[in-house]
């Protein structure tokens, strides 16, 4: 009772002679066909029908898409305990304090992870780390 079909998405994209063929603006048509295909593929499971979809670009722009709002609901998160310390210390100053003790601590995380561990890439997933 199971069946599985596999389609592949990849260049050349139509009027391109191959994958090397005006490359950027290549790159750039497809990412934006890829995107808008996202929008269909992400309804099209149900019940009866589990539908996954990956690649090289669309899972790089899920993602994102994802991070992005991790990130929003993290600035909510933020925005909510300096409200909540704001109304139990009942002290603006010692508030902005903590609050840029716990901004700062990103980047000098990262000044550490790049200098000092010489570490110059940081990729998505490192990104993702934060959420954990």
């Amino acid at each position: 009772d199971l069946l599985r079909s596999d389609f592949y998405f990849s260049r050349p994209v139509d009027g391109y002679q191959d994958e090397f063929d005006r490359q950027g603006a290549q790159d750039a048509e497809y990412k934006a066909w890829i995107e808008g295909l996202s929008g269909l593929l992400e309804g099209g499971s149900s019940d009866v029908l589990l539908l996954t979809y990956g690649g090289a670009y669309i899972t790089d722009f899920q993602i994102q898409k994802a991070l992005i709002h991790d990130i929003v609901l993290s600035l909510g998160g933020f925005l909510s305990i300096a409200v909540f310390m704001l109304l139990h210390m009942r002290s603006s100053f010692l508030t902005a304090c903590a609050m840029l003790e716990i901004a700062i601590s990103f980047p000098a995380a990262y000044f550490f992870h790049r200098t000092v561990m010489q570490v110059t890439y940081a990729g998505i997933l490192q990104f993702l780390a934060l959420f954990i």
